[in-house]
């Protein structure tokens, strides 16, 4: 079965204001695999993720939600 990677990008500051755009918008429904920074100019860089979908009923801590 194929990957099913998500490739993100958008405008950022820094590594800083990556990870807080990530946090945001991406994390609840995403794992992040990587990421590149691109400088675009002098004040600003150009941020490319590279995304996995979760798993429904997985928590973050890697427990599933059945037991037993």
């Amino acid at each position: 079965m194929a990957k099913r990677y998500k490739y993100e990008s958008f405008t950022c500051i820094n590594y800083d204001d990556m990870m807080e755009t990530y946090n945001q918008m991406y994390a609840e429904d995403y794992q992040l695999i990587g990421y590149r920074l691109f400088k675009s100019s002098e004040l600003y860089q150009k941020a490319v993720l590279t995304l996995y979908p979760r798993r429904k009923g997985v928590k973050k801590d890697g427990k599933g939600a059945r037991s037993g």
